[in-house]
């Protein structure tokens, strides 16, 4: 829908409405028991549905659109939810999620593996 009633729109229009509309995932720090596949699935999703919406090629280059109109790619973007969501975790005075983080469980737990490959790519 977005692609079909903006295409001609400027491009700060269109990278304005993909930050709005597309760049919005939820809970996406939470993210731990998905297969590496699937997590590829959603970045190529991301890099399709920019290009289309930019109509630039198919064969364009998503890296250099994404640098060219300064917006944050799928990798990038899951990269900054992550280390927001540990930070607001680390500043909470939340009890319960204290002793959570604070266990000897959780620093192995398969989230916390997951935040630390997200974070040191």
């Amino acid at each position: 829908m977005l692609i079909r009633n903006f295409k001609h729109c400027s491009d700060d229009v269109k990278v304005t409405l993909y930050k709005t509309y597309c760049s919005s995932v939820y809970c996406c720090a939470l993210i731990s028991t998905y297969l590496t596949e699937t997590i590829r699935k959603l970045h190529v999703a991301f890099n399709k549905t920019f290009k289309c919406l930019m109509c630039v090629p198919r064969t364009a280059s998503a890296s250099a659109l994404f640098v060219s109109h300064q917006v944050d790619n799928f990798l990038v973007l899951r990269r900054k939810l992550v280390f927001s969501f540990i930070r607001r975790i680390e500043a909470t005075s939340n009890n319960l999620v204290r002793c959570i983080v604070d266990s000897g469980r959780f620093v192995f737990s398969k989230l916390m593996q997951e935040w630390d490959k997200v974070l040191h790519i």
